[in-house]
């Protein structure tokens, strides 16, 4: 049975947990609010504000994506010249297709916009029903953003709101304490 990536990737989503379904996601801060054609709005969360579970649901779509039904894991096979011994064999990847792709992305905005000017819920299923360039526009303020950077473990990691500074009396800089 193959991988059918909307419905199975929507499947599997939804068999996470509802820690990960954007109704239970809420913005720790402020949302940003961003300007979309013809007049509309819509509101995104800080890449600060997504969680881990649904990073790691993001990541597992990806895999699954990638790898199929064993999600990337290493399999073993006999070595040809000693049986007894098993040896590793990497995973062989697959190709993201552009169904994959857009999956991927509806999932993140549904996750990642609060709120908008459309007369529909914020839910995987309606961003097909939005202008295209409107979800354009979305996809480059979270692409910009840094929320794919969050989704992929790729950007700058969560930095303190002040840099912690401290001198000694004798005027020299003294190390900053560590975190912890």
């Amino acid at each position: 049975m193959g991988w059918t990536p909307v419905t199975s990737l929507f499947s599997f989503l939804y068999s996470t947990g509802p820690e990960c379904h954007s109704g239970s996601f809420q913005c720790n801060g402020a949302p940003l609010r961003i300007d979309l054609p013809r007049g509309a709005w819509a509101e995104i969360c800080e890449p600060e504000d997504i969680t881990g579970a649904q990073k790691k649901a993001y990541q597992r779509a990806v895999d699954k994506m990638m790898y199929g039904e064993g999600g990337g894991q290493v399999s073993y096979v006999a070595d040809p010249e000693n049986p007894a011994v098993m040896m590793p064999v990497a995973p062989k990847a697959g190709r993201l297709t552009a169904e994959n792709i857009h999956a991927l992305r509806e999932m993140v905005h549904a996750w990642c916009v609060r709120s908008w000017s459309y007369d529909l819920p914020v839910a995987a299923g309606s961003f097909d029903e939005i202008p295209a360039m409107a979800a354009d526009v979305i996809e480059e303020a979270l692409t910009e953003g840094g929320h794919y950077d969050v989704f992929n473990s790729s950007g700058p990691k969560g930095k303190p709101e002040t840099e912690p500074t401290s001198s000694s009396t004798s005027g020299d800089p003294a190390p900053a304490p560590l975190p912890g």
